[in-house]
């Protein structure tokens, strides 16, 4: 029972993993700074709480898909979409990635 190496690694990213991008990290980390300044200079920090709630749903949402992948979206369990290559993004409450093909 030998597996291929590009049958491993199909199966170990199946598309379930709910973890950021580092586009997505870098995203959120430049809202938040952004954020940070606009609280310095308001002097109100409620723009800190809107920057971090901001962050975390933008780096939860970006998402990535190789040139060679092709990825179903489905939102509440039903199908929603395939996208292809390329940046696209996710409500992460209620869409999921159900498999990358």
């Amino acid at each position: 029972m030998h597996m291929s190496s590009r049958n491993a690694a199909f199966e170990l990213d199946s598309g379930r993993s709910s973890g950021t991008t580092p586009i997505g990290a870098v995203i959120g980390i430049f809202v938040f700074i952004i954020s940070i300044f606009l609280a310095i200079v308001t002097g109100s920090g409620i723009y800190i709480l809107i920057g971090i709630a901001l962050a975390l749903f933008l780096a939860a949402s970006i998402k990535v898909a190789a040139e060679w992948e092709r990825v179903i979206i489905l939102r509440i369990g039903k199908y929603s979409r395939m996208v292809g290559p390329g940046l696209f993004s996710l409500y992460p409450f209620s869409n999921r990635r159900s498999e990358r093909i």
